[in-house]
Order: C-alpha cells, then sequence, then structure tokens
C-alpha cells in the first residue's frame, strides 16, 4: 500500500510518499493550496492519504474523496500522537509517523462529517464569536462611562432600546471631540461598534432558523422542554449521535449543565 501522508503549514505543507511493502519513502513540498494539493494527489496516487486535524483538513478531505482516495485525520491530541523524549521533531518527521502510524492500524482519527454539516458548526461558532465580540464592546462602553462617573444599570436593563438613547446622546463624532472629552468619541464608535455587531448577529442567527426549519431532526429536539433553536443545533452538529434519542439526552444533559 502507498500511504500518502501530509503534515501542513500555513503556506506550505510536507508530504511523505510511503510504499508500506518496501518501506522507503520521499518526501515532496507543495504550496498549502487546494489546486497544488490535488495536483500531488494526482502525481502520486495514494491508496490513502493521512493528515493530521486542521483548518485545512476539510478542504483537502473533500479533494481526496473526490478523487476516489481513501483519506484518514488523525487526532493530534491522541496519546499516541504526543511526542515523549524525541529531540527532533520537524514536518518530515510528523508526516512520516502519521504513515507508520496508519500503515500499523495505530493513528488515532477523527470523523470528518460532509462539508455542509461542517459549513454548519462553522456559522454556529462564528455566532459564539460574535457575542464574546459584543460582551467585549459592551464592557468597552460601560467603562468608559464610569471613568467619567457615569453609572450604568446592572444586567439586561443597560441595554433597552431607552439606555442606549441616552448613550448616543452623549456621544460625539471622534472628529468633533474637544481634547477634555475624547471619551464622546471614544462612546461614539463603541455604539456603533455594538449596532453592527448586533445586526451581523441578528443576521447570522436569521440564517441559523432557516437551516433549522428545514432539519427534522432540529424540530423534534424543540419539543422539549427548555430546549430552543440554539441548544438543539448544537447537540445536532456538536456530537453527531446517531439516534434522536440520543440527540435527546444531549440537549437535556446540556441543559442541566447550563443550569
Amino acid at each position: 500500500m502507498r500511504i500518502l501522508a501530509i503534515d501542513s503549514g500555513r503556506s506550505k505543507a510536507v508530504a511523505c510518499d510511503y510504499n508500506s511493502i518496501s518501506g522507503k519513502y520521499e518526501y515532496q513540498k507543495v504550496p498549502m493550496s487546494p489546486q497544488a494539493i490535488n495536483d500531488l494527489l494526482v502525481l502520486r496516487s495514494p491508496d490513502r492519504v493521512v493528515l493530521e486535524v486542521s483548518p485545512t483538513a476539510g478542504w483537502v478531505y473533500d479533494i481526496g474523496r473526490a478523487l476516489g482516495i481513501e483519506v484518514q485525520v488523525a487526532n493530534a491530541n491522541h496519546e499516541a500522537w504526543r511526542w515523549k523524549n524525541v529531540k527532533r521533531k520537524d514536518d518530515r518527521t510528523d508526516a512520516l509517523k502519521l504513515a507508520q502510524l496508519s500503515i500499523m492500524n495505530q493513528l488515532p482519527t477523527v470523523h470528518m462529517p460532509e462539508k455542509k454539516v461542517r459549513q454548519k458548526r462553522s456559522l454556529i461558532h462564528y455566532r459564539q464569536k460574535l457575542i464574546k465580540h459584543r460582551t467585549q464592546v459592551k464592557n468597552n462602553i460601560r467603562s468608559i462611562l464610569e471613568r467619567e462617573g457615569l453609572s450604568m444599570p446592572e444586567g439586561r436593563t443597560a441595554w433597552t432600546n431607552s439606555y442606549l438613547q441616552k448613550f448616543k446622546e452623549l456621544s460625539i463624532l471622534l472628529t468633533e471631540a474637544e481634547p477634555e472629552n475624547l471619551w464622546r468619541g471614544q462612546l461614539w464608535i463603541e455604539l456603533e461598534m455594538l449596532n453592527c455587531v448586533n445586526t451581523c448577529l441578528q443576521e447570522v442567527e436569521d440564517k441559523l432558523d432557516d437551516l433549522a426549519a428545514s432539519d427534522e431532526r432540529i424540530q423534534r429536539l424543540q419539543t422539549c422542554a427548555g430546549v430552543g433553536p440554539r441548544l438543539a443545533e448544537a447537540a445536532m452538529t456538536q456530537y453527531a449521535p446517531r439516534t434522536t434519542q440520543d440527540v435527546t439526552s444531549r440537549a437535556t444533559a446540556n441543559r442541566r449543565f447550563q443550569a
């Protein structure tokens, strides 16, 4: 069997073409781009492609499967993949180790879902990033006001339309701010950012709602008490369970944990 193990970097990839019968291998360095990887797989025509899980693993997996090649994605956090007492560690060594573990059936692998599932997971994670960004902007606004001795109510009350309007009245364009009230310009910028993040977040959630509306499994999960669209979609995409009953138990466990 010929195994092509790929150790990917941001701009370059090192491939190890390993022959399991002879034990011989050779390396090739290529750009880390879809076209270059496709050309590499066509040129080498391996029986199996092996690579570590990474942000680029998805599209490499798709290329390999489209060419009819078996693809294994390694779990680099598994005990078998940890480096202990190894003095030399580089891209070539990583690629060779991938190939050798694969041929010995000792490679810890992860399931690679189809592209539309990966895309939905990415959108869910992106929503979480937007929420974190919104929280940071809110903290910035609170900090600006506190520095000027202006108090804000705690919790969600501070972010109602009435309070946001009051904050807006305190703000001015930074270009119009005098040296003694630059904080007003900072407040204006933060309020603009908050409005932008809220708009983007709503757009993402609308898209997730559209996707959920056509997913019978998510609709069924939401019939459970306390399970909303965000929790249901997270349970479906994160855990990839085999049965609806398994999904329900996961969602229930998540709800109890969050409570």
